[in-house]
């Protein structure tokens, strides 16, 4: 994937998010839900540097009277996972740097194992996934994209990282019963907060267009939490 598109796909926000009060005359049916954690291990010069997060994953079915098939509504909740490291922290993100899906969709798959899950069988496993105890560790190529910045007071330093040249040695997510993890506003300046009130790309810019091929253009505090709106 070159950078203009990755900077697309980053503006173009989370997969597997959707708001049922867009569905106009719709009906969303029963909601399942489970949770999962994320670990990511890194080996660093010190030994092993690892940092978690627990994310919700939900799907419900839609009826459209309009259409013959039912449709699908699903969410991603929680935030990157942070691994603090020597010089500074590494984001783990919400989304993949290739297309295809996101965070949740990777766990989906993950967790329930075989081929990919089609979007008929998505509610189905959800719902299996919320009362299973599983675990399973991602192949680097299902990595989700991971940042850092130079100069963590500085939000324009931003920059995409090679998970395998920093030393990323595994990523693992297990099903959980414990609460989704919040609060990642608080490892950073106030610089963050804001870009939140202002609803600002870490360039300092309205979300509202991309000015520029650069990273900081294409990314805001909501690339980190989707407690955070665009």
């Amino acid at each position: 994937m070159n950078r203009r598109s990755m900077l697309r796909r980053l503006a173009g926000g989370a997969v597997l998010v959707a708001n049922a009060a867009m569905l106009g005359g719709c009906q969303v049916g029963f909601q399942r839900s489970f949770r999962f954690r994320m670990t990511v291990e890194v080996q660093t010069l010190h030994g092993v540097k690892s940092g978690s997060a627990v994310y919700a994953v939900t799907a419900a079915p839609y009826f459209d009277p309009t259409l013959p098939k039912v449709g699908m509504v699903g969410g991603l909740k929680g935030q990157a996972t942070v691994v603090d490291l020597p010089d500074g922290p590494l984001f783990a993100l919400l989304k993949l740097p290739m297309a295809g899906g996101g965070l949740g969709d990777m766990a989906v798959n993950a967790l329930n194992g075989g081929p990919p899950i089609d979007q008929k069988d998505w509610i189905t496993a959800v719902g299996r996934l919320s009362h299973e105890s599983r675990k399973a560790d991602i192949p680097p190529e299902k990595w989700p994209l991971m940042v850092r910045f130079r100069d963590i007071n500085e939000p324009g330093s931003v920059e995409m990282i090679d998970p395998m040249a920093i030393g990323v040695k595994k990523i693992r997510v297990e099903t959980t019963r414990d609460p989704v993890t919040t609060g990642i506003e608080k490892r950073f300046p106030l610089w963050f907060h804001s870009l939140i009130l202002s609803r600002s790309n870490l360039s300092g810019h309205s979300m509202s267009v991309i000015s520029g091929n650069a990273l900081p253009d294409a990314m805001s505090p909501a690339d980190f939490s989707t407690d955070i709106e665009k």
